[in-house]
């Protein structure tokens, strides 16, 4: 079962003040206009308890099934927190006593009633979760947060803009509605400031106007404009100087985002900032720091990122206890731990480790800490941790007690610390290899060496083979929609030599051996270019996992305008906003039932991958996470 934290207020969004207080003086809360979710049903929940514990061989009209993983999570609460810089972690927050409506709206757009709504046996219902009998449902705050982000308005507004809107119900007749445009207001703009500190509240619109219909249907890549993005140009055609490398992202970013990480930069000029990990190969916090760190120096920061290295059963150690610190029954010895403890020693003799600011990332080099010299030193966990084993999160906790904060990347996965801990979601560059823009002749080329063929509509997951990712789930959903419609199936991953992925994996190959219309691709962990043709072919990309941590896959794919069906687990829930960017679903007939609506309604598709674009432009690009990563070092270094 994943472990989700409790809920915080969903219509306000306040900028917390360096020592995280919300009531300093001239501060104010910048109101979120939300969805409202239709009620929780008894009798869904009933239903899911029967089906759950009926035999799972056969599946919907009869088609046989593959043994999977079949977890019902409860619940997801994590669309009803709206993302805080720096949000300290365990803290009490404020709640509201009761809802606010947006300015100068009537009422709040409401979704369709759920009772006259077309749904299937296998859909899932987020509100319901499965309990005990004769206990009431858990009370689930009734709207959707979105970011709080100052629109742009009238002459400023970028070209291509897409509309907010709200995908209805299928068999549902009539026209959607927009989304009010957030603080879109109707006076004059407020006079812009230096730099704004975190303790000051944004200022809030007086009004709020319609948002502006598009002129013209979304495209299927869902683009930042009409037409392709424009192509980043490094020299300037008039004068062949070179643009500076932040510039580049003005193109992606919203308006004003690159502007405030300049001004941010000035307050923390020359100062040493230092990222230690594992390795350069595989991982978000790699793939992260390829970019963030010359982007940093060219801010004239002093940034540099050194790796820890070691023999094979350094390696085998820390692997094991990344895996024991994720909830996994692992068994360490004691020779093994005290290897680790050693060989890090060795590497804090060989590395430069003065900083002013030391960010560790994850549990390979974390007892590097017991060999510094000076500066201030911070976790950075990108996995969870909250569901630790006991006995290896006490000995952990040695090395993890000793730094000044850590960071996470949900609330929630957090394991207990006596330090100040802090939220930090992360991100994805949009220039990498893995997300930049490719050629029609990029596409084929890649696809034609995978031997992809492109006469049918996509179903991609890309992902491990691995359990926890469901990728036999996937499968059985797929053999649920090809009843109904003639589509490939995708899979896309690496099983990394272990025993219990190499098995997977067998069953995977032994299934596509029998459909033709099944692809099981292991491709390697720098398979980046493949990666991004395979998702940028999809028509829609599956994410069924039942456990992970945050996992950028989701973000990735809304990028390049793809609509995502995903499962509650880990950081899934946070990405895809239901009903707009995607679906969550906890079953395999959920997942069919999705993926069927989507098919039967195909303007749904680009409309949503529009909106799951611009979901990831205010939340997960790396320019937001640059801002937070300068935001920590004036924070810990001030």
């Amino acid at each position: 079962m994943a472990c989700w934290s409790s809920p915080v207020p969903a219509g306000a969004f306040r900028w917390r003040s360096w020592c995280g207080r919300t009531d300093a003086p001239g501060s104010e809360a910048v109101h979120v206009l939300g969805l409202r979710r239709a009620a929780p049903d008894p009798r869904r929940a009933c239903a899911r308890r029967a089906r759950a514990a009926a035999p799972a061989r056969r599946g919907a009209g009869g088609v046989d099934l593959l043994p999977h993983v079949r977890l019902l999570p409860p619940a997801p609460r994590l669309h009803d927190r709206l993302r805080q810089r720096l949000r300290p972690v365990g803290r009490a927050r404020d709640r509201r006593s009761r809802p606010r409506r947006a300015p100068r709206r009537r009422r709040p757009v409401r979704l369709p009633d759920a009772r006259g709504a077309a749904r299937a046996s296998g859909d899932d219902r987020p509100g319901s979760s499965p309990g005990p009998r004769g206990r009431g449902p858990r009370r689930v705050r009734p709207r959707i947060p979105l970011p709080a982000v100052a629109h742009r308005r009238g002459a400023a507004r970028a070209r291509g803009h897409h509309p907010r809107r709200v995908p209805r119900r299928p068999l549902e007749r009539g026209r959607e509605r927009n989304l009010s445009a957030h603080h879109r207001d109707a006076g004059p703009r407020a006079p812009r400031r230096g730099l704004r500190r975190v303790a000051a509240g944004r200022a809030r619109s007086t009004g709020a106007r319609r948002a502006v219909r598009a002129g013209r249907p979304v495209p299927d890549d869902a683009r930042a404009g009409p037409g392709a993005t424009p192509r980043v140009h490094r020299r300037d055609a008039g004068r062949g100087t070179r643009m500076s490398r932040i510039d580049d992202y003005r193109r992606v970013a919203r308006p004003g985002t690159v502007d405030f990480i300049l001004k941010l930069a000035e307050q923390v000029k020359g100062r040493r900032f230092l990222h230690v990990t594992g390795g350069r190969l595989g991982g978000g916090a790699a793939e992260t720091l390829r970019a963030t760190v010359p982007i940093l120096n060219e801010l004239g920061i002093d940034a540099r990122w050194e790796i820890t290295g070691g023999d094979s059963a350094y390696y085998a150690t820390a692997r094991t206890l990344q895996a024991a610190l994720e909830g996994a029954e692992r068994v360490l010895s004691e020779e093994g731990l005290a290897r680790w403890v050693d060989m890090n020693g060795l590497n804090a003799k060989k590395l430069d480790l003065d900083a002013d600011l030391t960010l560790v990332h994850d549990s390979q080099p974390a007892s590097l800490v017991s060999a510094r010299s000076g500066g201030r030193w911070v976790w950075r966990c990108h996995f969870d941790c909250s569901s630790a084993q006991a006995g290896t999160w006490t000995f952990f906790r040695t090395f993890a007690g000793q730094y000044d904060a850590a960071v996470f990347s949900l609330p929630g996965f957090e394991g207990r610390l006596g330090i100040p801990m802090y939220v930090v979601p992360p991100s994805i560059d949009p220039f990498s290899e893995r997300n930049r823009d490719l050629t029609p002749r990029e596409m084929t080329e890649i696809l034609g060496a995978l031997r992809i063929a492109r006469d049918k509509p996509l179903l991609v997951q890309v992902g491990p083979f691995a359990r926890a990712n469901d990728p036999l789930g996937v499968v059985n959903a797929y053999r649920l929609v090809k009843k109904h419609h003639d589509v490939r199936l995708v899979l896309a991953g690496t099983a990394d030599g272990e025993p219990e992925r190499l098995e997977l994996l067998s069953q995977l190959l032994e299934v596509a051996h029998e459909d033709p219309d099944v692809v099981v691709l292991e491709l390697p962990a720098e398979a980046h270019r493949q990666v991004n043709a395979l998702q940028r072919a999809a028509t829609i990309v599956l994410q069924k996992s039942v456990r992970t941590g945050f996992d950028l896959g989701p973000a990735e794919a809304m990028w390049k305008g793809k609509p995502v069906i995903g499962g509650y687990a880990g950081g899934l829930a946070q990405q895809i906003i239901a009903n707009v960017t995607g679906y969550t679903v906890y079953s395999v007939e959920g997942a069919a039932f999705r993926i069927r609506h989507l098919l039967n309604n195909p303007e749904l598709i680009p409309r949503m991958g529009a909106a799951g674009r611009e979901h990831v432009r205010r939340s997960f690009l790396i320019t937001r996470e640059l801002v937070d990563d300068l935001a920590l070092v004036i924070h810990l270094t001030r």
